[in-house]
Order: C-alpha cells, then sequence, then structure tokens
C-alpha cells in the first residue's frame, strides 16, 4: 500500500465532547485510512510533551497514544520494514539502517564498521544464513561439522577467515564437505567431487581422482601399492598375470651371458615376488593375480612365453634359463644427453655426430635394435643438423612433442621394455617422484664418454 502523506496539526486538548480512544496505532491508521483523512491532529499534554494523534471525523474526536512514533508515516514504515516499536525504529534510523532484520544482525553480532554489515550484505551472507538455517535444518548429511554459526555475521566470518569471498561459492564448497577455500579449489582441480573421496585419496598419498577411483577398482591400498601396480601393469606383456610379470622383471635383471639353474630361479622370484607382500600383514595384494604356482607352471612360462625370448631361453633338459647377451637387447639412446657430449651442458654445442659415434658403437659390439629419442628443441641447437637424415638411417629415431622434455618418453620406454639407455643423466629429479626410476634407473643405464672420435662405454662387455 502506498504511503499517505498527512498534514499536521499541533494543539493542546482542553475538552471533547465526542471524543474515542483506538487501542493501538495500527487500528487507528487503518481507520485514518478507511476515511482517507489527511489532517492529523498532534496532541500535547501539560508539559507540551506529545502524547496522542487524532483525527476529527462526524464531528467526533478519534485518538490514540502515539507509543513513541513521530509520525503516522514513521509507524507505516516500521511496520513494513518489521520493527517492533519506535524505539528501536529511530535506533535504527540513526545508525543509518533501513532494515530491522539488518539493523538486528549488527546488534546480535556486534558490527561496530558500518563498512563490514555492507560486506555481509554483498556477498550474500546475510540472506545466505537463512538458506544455510535451512540446509542444516534439513538434515544435508554431506555437511561438515562447523561451530554452528548463530547469525550472518559469524557465518561471514568463518567462510572469509577460510578464503571464501562469497556466500555461492562457500555454499557450493560447503555441499561438497569442504569449509576452506584454498583446498577446495586443490580438490576441484584434480577432479575431487567431494571432501570424502579428497581426504581418501591423501590418506592413501594418491594424486588426483581418478587415480582414487582406479585404485578403488582395484583394491589398491595406498601409494606404495599404486606404484607397484601401475608398474606392473605398464610393463611390456598386456596379457601376462601380475606374477608372470614379475618373473619378466626377474629376467631382464639377470646378467647377461649367464646360465641359471630352475631352482635357483625360483628361489630369486619367490624372494622377488615377498617384495609385494604388505609389510603389516604379510598378505598379498587383492589386486595381484597369479597364474604361476609351481615349477612347472614356470617352466611353461619360460619355454612358450615370447616376451621371455628377449631375455634368454629355457634349456628344458639341462632345467637351466641362459640368459641373453647384453646385445640382445633392445637399447635406448638419450639423444639430447648424449649430442651435448656427457653432461648435457646447455652451454655447450650439441651434435649429431656425438649419437652417430654411439650408435656406431653399439653396432660394433652386436647391438641391432637401437632406438634415439630427441628433445624437440635440439634440431635448432645442432652444430651439424644436417646430418639429422643420417642419424633416422642408422638408427630408428623418435622425437618428444613440442614443448616437451624427452625424459618422460625414455622412462616410459625403459619401464615398459626393461631396455638399456644409453645416458649420463641420473634422473635425480625424476627419481624423487617416481620409486620405481630410483630404484631401476641406474641398473639399465650405460654410462658414456666421448673423446674426439672415440666412445667409451665400461659397462659394454
Amino acid at each position: 500500500m502506498k504511503t499517505t502523506h498527512y498534514n499536521y496539526f499541533t494543539l493542546q486538548l482542553l475538552q471533547a465532547a465526542n471524543c474515542f480512544q483506538f487501542t493501538g496505532l495500527d487500528a487507528f491508521y487503518h481507520f485514518v485510512q478507511a476515511h482517507q483523512l489527511k489532517d492529523i491532529l498532534v496532541l500535547t499534554g501539560g508539559a507540551g510533551e506529545i502524547s496522542s494523534f487524532a483525527v476529527l471525523h462526524n464531528n467526533a474526536l478519534f485518538r490514540t497514544p502515539t507509543f513513541g512514533f513521530n509520525t503516522l508515516e514513521d509507524y507505516h514504515t516500521s511496520v513494513q520494514q518489521h520493527f517492533p516499536d519506535a524505539a528501536v525504529f529511530y535506533e535504527a534510523a540513526a545508525a543509518g539502517y533501513k532494515f530491522f532484520e539488518d539493523y538486528q544482525l549488527v546488534k546480535e553480532a556486534g558490527i561496530a564498521d558500518r563498512d563490514i554489515f555492507e560486506k555481509i550484505k554483498a556477498s550474500g551472507f546475510k540472506e545466505g544464513f537463512k538458506d544455510y538455517t535451512a540446509l542444516l535444518q534439513g538434515g544435508n548429511p554431506v555437511l561438515p561439522e562447523i561451530n554452528e554459526p548463530s547469525n550472518a555475521f559469524e557465518l561471514y566470518t568463518f567462510a572469509t577467515t577460510n578464503g571464501f569471498e562469497n556466500y555461492a561459492g562457500f555454499k557450493e564448497a560447503l555441499l561438497k564437505g569442504f569449509t576452506n577455500a584454498q583446498t577446495y579449489a586443490i580438490a576441484k582441480d584434480q577432479g575431487f567431487p567431494s571432501y570424502a573421496d579428497y581426504k581418501e585419496a591423501l590418506e592413501k598419498g594418491l594424486r588426483g581422482f581418478k587415480e582414487l577411483e582406479f585404485a578403488r577398482s582395484k583394491k589398491v591400498r595406498d601409494r606404495q601399492d599404486f606404484n607397484r601396480l601401475i608398474d606392473l601393469e605398464f610393463l611390456e606383456c598386456d596379457t601376462c598375470t601380475h606374477d608372470e610379470k614379475v618373473l619378466l622383471v626377474l629376467l631382464s635383471k639377470l646378467e647377461q651371458g649367464k646360465r641359471v639353474s630352475i631352482n635357483k630361479l625360483k628361489s630369486l622370484f619367490i624372494k622377488m615376488l615377498e617384495d609385494y607382500r604388505y609389510a603389516d600383514t604379510v598378505e598379498m595384494p587383492l589386486w595381484f593375480k597369479f597364474s604361476l604356482p609351481d615349477e612347472t607352471a614356470i617352466t611353461a612360462f619360460l619355454l612358450k612365453n615370447e616376451q621371455v625370448k628377449k631375455y634368454g631361453h629355457y634349456d628344458a633338459d639341462g632345467e637351466f634359463f641362459e640368459i641373453n647377451r647384453m646385445q640382445d637387447r633392445k637399447v635406448v639412446i638419450d639423444g639430447s644427453n648424449v649430442a651435448h657430449n656427457s653432461n648435457g651442458n646447455s652451454a655447450s654445442k650439441p651434435s649429431v655426430s656425438n649419437i652417430l659415434s654411439v650408435i656406431e658403437l653399439l653396432k660394433s659390439k652386436g647391438f641391432t635394435e637401437i632406438i634415439v629419442i630427441n628433445d624437440a628443441s635440439l634440431k635448432h641447437k645442432l652444430t651439424d643438423a644436417d646430418k639429422l637424415p643420417q642419424l633416422k638411417e642408422a638408427a630408428e629415431y623418435i622425437e618428444a612433442p613440442r614443448e616437451n622434455p624427452a625424459d618422460p618418453f625414455i622412462i616410459q620406454y625403459v619401464k615398459r621394455h626393461h631396455c638399456l639407455l644409453v645416458s649420463n643423466d641420473t634422473f635425480r629429479e625424476w627419481k624423487v617422484q617416481d620409486p620405481w626410476i630410483a630404484e631401476n634407473i641406474d641398473f639399465y643405464r650405460l654410462a658414456f664418454m666421448i673423446k674426439g672420435e672415440e666412445v667409451l662405454m665400461p659397462d659394454l662387455k
């Protein structure tokens, strides 16, 4: 209803023949509205204080106590804005607040700074508190346990202290179980749909929701368990069970050109399998699949599996496994490292000739499967780039994608094929990130030195 503007006349009431008293301002206000009266009498007492509002109608005086209001417009406004009485209405107005809910929040929360109140409103926490209260009353099961705020200011303080800028962002995180904006941003970036998932991944040492989903599907217990599974899954031989892959890894680490009896091989295999048991329960992982229960199954695998042939062959009559010569293995050349001649120093001048010299040595020692993996940027730094076609003729040539270092591709190749690696790079930073690299890369790595036209590689026999 539109507020009516009244004309006020102040006078002292001495005597009135027909005088009627309303019990409250509400009834008086509606009476005035109903009869479209605009002239309001302001009656004062003996001391001159305002005591009543009154109107003349049909030769009678109708009056009501003011209840502390200066005008009927003030009364109407206070009713619209839900103020309980005149004292609070004028106190709020003096402080600059138009709505009772705003002023009530300020009083209850003890907010002294008007700017803080405006921030609470602008960031949505004033209205958001009602929504938050409804969420609590609805018994939302995903809401995290926090000290329950009693007003919008406390909710705002809790949220902003934890990095949230507005209620919408706070609610989004809260409904997923998060109470810290930074943590939520990290978890969201890693694909976690809830804090429970994020917490589980942290406890297991996993990175990202995809890793967690994979770990759950495979019944992986923790990060160490996860790494062991991934290392075996990544190994070339997609149809092999996990114990068969462990046996292949064992064969890749046996000394080249030697013979190992089946009993010795079985003993080494059992010892290697024991490394997969959990230290606390002495149980094998639930994900670990077996197909080699005894010596008969082991010898059958050695005789029939194609991957075994990369490392040697089993003599059933002599009951021994003869390991291939080193020269029968694949070998990967860290092209950038070799091109820079040993130290990978960016200040040195890389050349194709260095790589060709290493390839020539390897071929002279009997190696036939030689793969060169280079950084994409290397070709722009070579002093003899015109020899690249010659390099591609001499060996299988692989170039890492643009703006990507070759190291991860080299490491993945060695991991999958358990082949040899020519490089003086110790992969120190990678060893910190991946336990497999720390435990295995140096076993497969062949160090080298190029002096003039001579290539020295002491690990070659």
